[in-house]
């Protein structure tokens, strides 16, 4: 048996690593960022490039706010530099909001909830 094939039907330890090495390249190599449940990253928001939007959810038209964001922990060899972060209203203002009272862009952003409407940031100034 082949390391490639080891009979067994389950990922070795290196075939491991490689399909989590290609889905983070695959993701900085993104143009957008989306965090999935419980997740958090390290975000420094662009407050000069936020956009209004409108993206379809559960068949209807909703409005959104397009962020324009880094990750600076990625360093710069990352394309492109900067990726849109599509937030609710609800979700834009709190943001907005922590940005006002703190005086900072960069924030450890942490979802919670697994699906759409359940889903809740938070956001933590660094």
């Amino acid at each position: 048996m082949t390391q490639e094939n080891n009979g067994n039907g389950k990922l070795t330890p290196e075939q491991r690593e490689k399909l989590r090495k290609l889905q983070e390249d695959d993701r900085k190599n993104s143009k957008y960022i989306a965090l999935g449940p419980n997740e958090e990253l390290n975000v420094q928001f662009n407050p000069d490039k936020i956009s209004a939007s409108e993206r379809n959810f559960k068949g209807n038209k909703t409005p959104t706010f397009i962020h324009m964001v880094t990750i600076p922990e990625w360093g710069n060899d990352v394309k492109p530099l900067e990726k849109e972060f599509s937030l609710s209203p609800t979700w834009a203002r709190d943001v907005r909001r922590q940005m006002l009272e703190t005086g900072n862009t960069y924030f450890k952003v942490r979802r919670e909830g697994s699906s759409a409407d359940q889903t809740k940031y938070i956001f933590t100034p660094l």
